[in-house]
């Protein structure tokens, strides 16, 4: 039986809890009030400690949604007591913060740079990895790298590859028409899963965007690929992360539209479609191929973090096409296990992966941070 070090939930515990709450029921901005109450009252979440706790990490986040950070807790077990120290997104470094880190580094064997690749949180990256490099202890994830992970900056850091294709991708300060021939994809800086993005197939399309989102006014402009299998013109969507060197699969979405996100591909109701995720998760190279195979490699020497992830598609010559890399995806095991069972091995792998990755870091002799212990 776990033996938790918490007794009662403080005030700050139950505004975090709404935050999580209102976020799931579909209300960001009172989601994001709570978070800063909490914030405010203590901006240290304190994790549970237990007679099987074998390490503990500090996880660094930013003020923001659920997409701003990595979810860690989801990639851990109860081997690891994970503590998380909450940073303003205005990058202010408040005399609280710094109370409860240096309260906290007695007890932490490693720290985890957890915030995602966001322009509007450059400069609270850059806080959180003062606050690392000043920790003198091991750190999970450089931020100076995370950082060039916008759909623009990653073009720096992937080589050219005969098997990868990287869709080219240009910033737009204002609506005007970019030169790019259609069709192309348009959508807001800073946006994740598919909100308001648009595929612009002709001039009538992008009249429409540029009436409809007047009030937007950075976007990205990016060429669209067209990945629709030929065989079956089912499109397929596919998600990996990087540990180390390693790679490994986390879920296959496949639908029969372009705009496809596994929340949106109803899996549950497509037995062979399931079948082949599960291929997918055994065997990657059954499904994606040598090609796809080969650029994942070239791709995990490229980028020099510890763990990021990559949604990705296959063209029909085989080569990947690369959609985003981050390393704020969410990796879970939460379906309905019944049929989804066959991701758990998967996922459980990973979180071993990532364990033996906390552990490297507390052993080696050539940690940029030393490790205190």
């Amino acid at each position: 039986m776990r033996k938790s070090t918490r007794h009662t939930l403080s005030s700050a515990d139950l505004h975090y809890e709404h935050w999580k709450n209102l976020q799931i029921s579909g209300e960001p901005e009172a989601a994001l009030h709570h978070l800063r109450q909490a914030m405010l009252q203590d901006p240290l979440q304190r994790g549970m400690k237990s007679e099987q706790t074998q390490r503990t990490v500090l996880a660094l986040n930013a003020e923001g949604t659920f997409q701003t950070n990595l979810p860690l807790w989801l990639l851990l077990d109860q081997t690891t007591c994970l503590h998380t120290l909450w940073l303003p997104a205005d990058a202010s470094l408040p005399p609280l913060v710094l109370q409860k880190m240096h309260e906290i580094l007695g007890e932490t064997d490693c720290i985890f740079q957890c915030i995602a690749e966001d322009e509007r949180l450059v400069s609270t990256i850059d806080t959180a990895d003062r606050l690392a490099r000043d920790s003198r202890i091991p750190v999970i994830n450089d931020g100076s790298i995370i950082k060039r992970l916008s759909r623009t900056g990653v073009h720096d850091l992937i080589p050219a590859h005969p098997d990868i294709i990287l869709p080219k991708c240009t910033r737009m300060s204002s609506l005007a028409k970019p030169d790019m021939p259609y069709p192309f994809l348009l959508r807001p800086v800073s946006s994740h899963a598919g909100w308001n993005l648009s595929l612009l197939q002709n001039d009538a399309d992008f009249a429409k965007f540029s009436i409809d989102n007047q009030s937007i006014k950075e976007f990205y402009a990016t060429e669209f690929i067209n990945f629709q299998n030929k065989n079956d013109n089912l499109w397929r969507k596919f998600r990996a992360v990087f540990v180390g060197n390693e790679i490994f699969p986390v879920h296959e979405a496949i639908h029969d539209q372009w705009n496809i996100w596994y929340y949106n591909a109803n899996m549950e109701n497509f037995q062979s479609r399931r079948d082949e995720e599960k291929t997918y998760l055994a065997d990657m190279k059954n499904i994606v191929g040598k090609r796809a195979m080969n650029a994942l490699e070239c791709i995990s020497e490229s980028i020099p973090l510890d763990y990021f992830g990559i949604d990705f598609g296959v063209h029909n010559d085989g080569r990947l096409i690369i959609f985003e890399i981050e390393t704020g995806m969410i990796v879970h095991n939460r379906d309905e296990n019944e049929i989804f069972s066959y991701k758990e091995a998967p996922v459980n792998l990973i979180r071993e992966k990532i364990h033996n990755l906390i552990d490297k870091k507390l052993t080696r002799t050539d940690n940029i941070y030393i490790n205190k212990k």
